[in-house]
């Protein structure tokens, strides 16, 4: 048995991309090319992190907090062309000299600062350098009360604007200078926040949560707190934290926050993802592209945003079109490369094409940002399918101790690649029976459903029992779902969406030549309406 398992994927291996390791041929980590503008624009302008002077480095928030700040403010002018925080936090992780920094990036101005925060008192310094010639053309210092920090970062913003841009009308100085709260306390609990959810741990996430549920105590009306608590719990949910709370509940958690925030404001972007992701999740497709649609309106340049867009279009949840998937999450990679659950689906997407040495490297990518138990159970799939039993085995069975979850079918598939077919074959004689007697397994584990006429494919095919395999997809094609993703209010997206991603798990790729394999992929093809229009 372990020879036939071991053709068997030496069979897949021949029809993978195994040259390179990323995409462009370089070792991992992958990292995103930065797009180069082809010409200078005068008004681009690179607001560089802010260095924490503070004694204390739990005050890092602060500086965190006042280079976003910053950002988000001058992007308030269609004029300027600001580049996204995502895109210069990480060339400054390869080159943290500002100068250098800028050039990189190509701008014509940037900003750089510190803040120091001592005993309530805030000292700000900031100045604006002409990157060509490395001039200071303006610099300020701040000494405040820290009860101040919104109208510092207001001013600072207004200065550089009118410098860059030339001078501000009241609507731009207006939207410059826009307090989101009143309450300089509850600011300070968002500006924390923001740094605790941007590091995409389940703690650090947790505590987020904490500061921001006291903002909205300080200030009930606080929009963009109430946004960012949307957006908090949709990432709970979408990476698979607080393992005791029902998804759903966090989706109702997710939805309520968003709907208090466009209740207030309705252009609270954050609010938008999150009724967006939810509404993936729940399966209303046709409502999350309207969602998406509108938050990628409000900021073009918001990585979260171009992410979300490709889970709806992506392997796990979505509609599983990897020309459109791909595009989105390269996207949201340049501006967020550290958002490591864009590198796991793109090691998914690779991995549906058959460049399984691309798809091993993306998952080492989405690993580099810290262990968690989705990317390495993504991993461990691309391990099996190369033929790295002990890799795939390794990978399991971390995602074990850091998930809290037992991983048995994962491991039956792996023991089966190490020579052990017992486990593989116990997994099989289960999911028939609840076949038989009706029982659906209907799991969902953070990263798609699994169903038992899925898994039942996956497991025929593992033990070479092609037939068999194909029998178990047909009768999960077959199979009515009540809850069918819809793209539109009067038609679903496909016959059956679970299917359709089913059929591009590498696992089945000796199948793809196969009649019965064309014509399920042919009859589960989504129908997208908004992709049906004129010249499309």
């Amino acid at each position: 048995m372990k020879r036939r398992a071991c053709f068997l994927l030496l069979g897949f291996c021949a029809a993978a991309q195994l040259e390179g390791q990323c995409p462009d041929g370089t070792p991992p980590p992958c990292a995103p090319r930065l797009a180069r503008a082809a010409t200078l624009s005068p008004t681009s302008v690179a607001v560089l992190p802010f260095a924490n002077r503070s004694p204390d480095t739990a005050d890092v928030y602060l500086a965190e907090g006042m280079t976003e700040e910053i950002g988000n403010r001058l992007t308030q002018l269609g004029r300027l062309q600001v580049i996204s925080r995502g895109m210069v936090a990480a060339q400054w992780r390869r080159s943290p000299d500002g100068l250098a920094a800028a050039r990189a990036l190509r701008v014509a101005w940037f900003v750089n600062g510190s803040v120091r925060h001592v005993s309530g008192q805030l000292l700000v310094n900031v100045e604006l350098v002409r990157a060509i010639t490395g001039e200071e053309v303006w610099a300020s210092r701040f000494p405040r009360s820290d009860r101040d920090m919104f109208a510092v970062q207001a001013e600072i913003a207004e200065s550089v604007a009118a410098v860059v841009g030339g001078r501000l009308s009241p609507g731009e100085r207006a939207a410059v200078t826009r307090r989101p709260t009143g309450n300089n306390e509850a600011y300070r609990l968002y500006l924390n926040a923001n740094v605790l959810i941007r590091r995409r741990t389940e703690a650090d996430t947790r505590s987020a949560l904490v500061s921001l549920a006291e903002a909205v105590r300080l200030d009930p009306n606080f929009a963009a707190a109430w946004g960012r608590i949307g957006f908090a719990r949709a990432q709970q949910a979408s990476f698979g934290f607080e393992r005791g709370t029902r998804r759903d509940s966090l989706y109702d958690l997710s939805a309520h926050a968003a709907a208090r925030a466009l209740q207030l404001d309705s252009s609270a972007a954050d609010a938008w993802i999150a009724v967006g992701y939810v509404a993936i999740r729940r399966g209303d497709f046709a409502g999350a592209h309207s969602a998406l649609d509108r938050a990628l309106r409000l900021d073009s340049l918001y990585a979260e945003t171009l992410a979300k867009q490709g889970l709806l279009y992506g392997p796990f949840i979505g509609l599983d079109d990897r020309d459109l998937a791909t595009a989105w999450f390269r996207r949201a990679a340049v501006l967020d490369p550290t958002d490591r659950n864009i590198w796991r689906n793109l090691s998914a997407i690779a991995a549906e094409g058959l460049q399984l040495r691309a798809a091993e490297a993306l998952a080492d990518t989405a690993l580099t940002f810290g262990r968690w138990s989705l990317a390495l159970v993504q991993r461990a799939s691309v391990r099996f399918c190369l033929g790295n039993g002990t890799g795939a085995l390794a990978d399991l069975e971390e995602a074990e101790r850091l998930g809290g979850v037992p991983l048995p079918r994962p491991r039956a598939l792996v023991t089966l690649l190490l020579g052990d077919s017992a486990p593989a074959r116990a997994v099989v004689a289960r999911l028939r029976a609840q076949a038989d007697s009706g029982q659906v397994l209907q799991e969902d584990l953070g990263s798609g459903s699994v169903t038992t006429a899925g898994e039942l494919a996956r497991f025929n095919m593992a033990l070479g029992q092609r037939s068999e395999a194909l029998a178990a997809i047909e009768r999960l094609r077959a199979t009515p779902d009540s809850l069918e993703p819809r793209c539109s209010a009067a038609a679903t997206c496909s016959v059956s969406l679970s299917t359709w991603r089913l059929l591009h798990d590498p696992i089945f790729a000796p199948l793809r030549a196969e009649p019965r394999w064309v014509r399920l992929l042919e009859e589960t093809r989504p129908r997208v309406t908004w992709l049906e229009g004129p010249g499309l």
